[in-house]
């Protein structure tokens, strides 16, 4: 029987079960593509989270973001935009590449 397979040679209906990680524990870990340029998104609370729904405030605490005008930096990626897209009419966004995050948190330290 065929079985298709992902492009990291693992039967595709294994990746969707929930025992994957017991047979191809590399199968869990994200995989970057080298060709793509690595981004990082800049997030910024912009408005309070007062008056807002308890998932929402959840959402926006797993994101890091504790005060009004807080900013954090987050990989860009479909888990970080489903959260954006909750809190969308309380943030900020910004997408900046990896050296430009690096030259930034240097100069916070110095």
């Amino acid at each position: 029987m065929f079985f298709p397979e992902t492009a990291y040679g693992i039967p595709a209906f294994l990746l969707h079960h929930s025992t994957a990680s017991l047979f191809f524990p590399a199968a869990t870990i994200t995989m970057v593509s080298p060709t793509l340029p690595q981004t990082r998104l800049v997030v910024q609370l912009m408005r309070s989270v007062v008056k807002t729904p308890a998932s929402v405030k959840a959402t926006v605490r797993a994101m890091g973001l504790r005060r009004t005008y807080q900013s954090v930096v987050l990989p860009d990626g479909p888990t970080t935009w489903g959260q954006i897209t909750k809190v969308s009419y309380l943030v900020d966004v910004r997408r900046v590449g990896v050296g430009e995050v690096d030259a930034r948190l240097a100069g916070r330290r110095g």
